[in-house]
């Protein structure tokens, strides 16, 4: 009958491709009871609680019917190796060792260590080997199947090691670790004194006072806040109904352009003589310049004041003066309009003659020079003067011609 269970685990293990050490690395059973097993020769095992121990396990890991194969090991058995009933029942080995419940009024420590080492001697593992696999000393190995976890380094040491040793055991590491922490629960509420129960002293009622001085701060808190939100909405509503002062904006250009004509204007441009040193200077083309004006445009209107529009064309640098003081000085825009009125004079001055294209007195007069050309022109009721440079000029003094005396004529003898 053994000689059959032997046949049916080397087929089942041949028919899944398994060679004997890998099925000893994976159940950890050691190879020659394997091939004990498979030949049927259940008297090589320690022991026959450990027989039927190591042919639960084979059977289950090669998905073979365990309790079939248990019932046929048993009768292969002698009947003098079957315990008498008066006897004590041999003591079957569990196949998973199950976790009992935490208790606090039982020492888990130890039920934690007999699961240990049920699970170990079951595997036919020593200390020495499991100590080479999971690298954990000897001597701690021993303290936790003792149940003396106390030995161990610390507790948070001492949980990692548990549930590394219960992995490679193949055990349910989570059931032990909670057995563990309720342990050590338990263990902490035994050491710590009880707590004494102080009893609680009776509430009182709270005085009148109290109680109105508590409302008595709110309402005025409520008060303050109150008066804050007025406060902010009178300053809002001031700021809305106050009157805003408009700001000037440049007309636009189609304003401008559309300014009722005048009659052209005429100019004339009059040499100013002057006198310098006796010599009358005459400012004509070619002779010394003279401290006024060169240019004079004469144009209607003189009698409404000075009035003029700039037409931006392009970016430029513009100062106006009106009546000796400054309306304008910045950088302006193309496609801005500005207006300027005044009593007797207006001042331009520019970087860029070309970008600015002027409305005099209603009238376009196009640009004041070149691109790129610094001018400055004065516009008054009288016309458009440019100012220029003053330069003196001092005559060149010729030397006066000497009379030569007469020869004296010499009488002939």
């Amino acid at each position: 009958m053994s000689t059959s269970i032997g046949a049916q685990l080397r087929a089942a293990r041949e028919s899944q491709k398994l060679s004997l050490e890998d099925v000893a690395r994976q159940i950890f059973i050691r190879e020659r009871y394997l091939k004990a097993m498979e030949a049927g020769n259940f008297a090589a095992m320690p022991s026959r609680a450990q027989a039927r121990g190591f042919l639960s396990l084979y059977a289950d890991f090669l998905k073979l019917d365990a309790d079939t194969l248990l019932s046929a090991l048993d009768e292969s058995f002698s009947p003098q190796d079957v315990p008498s009933s008066s006897s004590s029942p041999t003591p079957v080995v569990p196949q998973e060792p199950e976790v009992p419940p935490p208790s606090p009024t039982t020492n888990a420590f130890t039920e934690i260590g007999e699961v240990l080492q049920q699970r170990r001697s079951l595997l036919s593992l020593s200390l020495e080997e499991v100590e080479k696999r999971i690298h954990i000393r000897q001597r701690f190995l021993e303290a936790m199947e003792k149940g003396d976890f106390q030995q161990l380094p610390s507790s948070m040491q001492a949980r990692g090691m548990l549930q590394l040793y219960a992995e490679f055991l193949d055990l349910d590491a989570n059931a032990l670790l909670l057995k563990f922490v309720d342990a050590l629960q338990f263990q902490l509420a035994e050491k710590q004194p009880p707590v004494r129960q102080t009893p609680r002293p009776e509430k009182t009622s709270r005085p009148g006072w109290r109680f109105w001085s508590d409302w008595g701060i709110v309402f005025v808190i409520g008060v303050l806040l109150v008066t804050l939100i007025g406060w902010a909405v009178g300053q809002v509503a001031d700021e809305s109904t106050a009157p805003q002062t408009p700001v000037p904006s440049p007309p636009e250009i189609a304003d401008v352009l559309l300014v009722t004509s005048t009659p052209a204007a005429t100019a004339t441009t009059t040499p100013v003589p002057t006198e310098q040193g006796g010599i009358v200077v005459d400012a004509a083309p070619g002779g010394p310049l003279a401290p006024t004006p060169t240019a004079t445009l004469n144009l209607p209107g003189a009698e409404s004041g000075v009035n003029i529009n700039i037409v931006v064309h392009q970016r430029a640098w513009l100062q106006v003066g009106v009546d000796g003081k400054t309306a304008f000085s910045g950088r302006v825009l193309p496609g801005s309009a500005y207006p300027f009125s005044a009593n007797e004079r207006i001042e331009v001055t520019t970087g860029n003659a070309n970008a600015l294209q002027i409305y005099y007195q209603g009238r376009d007069i196009g640009a004041l020079g070149t691109p790129g050309e610094a001018i400055w022109r004065i516009f008054t009721t009288q016309g458009i003067a440019t100012p220029t440079p003053q330069f003196t000029n001092t005559p060149t003094p010729t030397a006066s011609p000497t009379a030569t005396p007469p020869a004296t004529p010499t009488a002939t003898p």
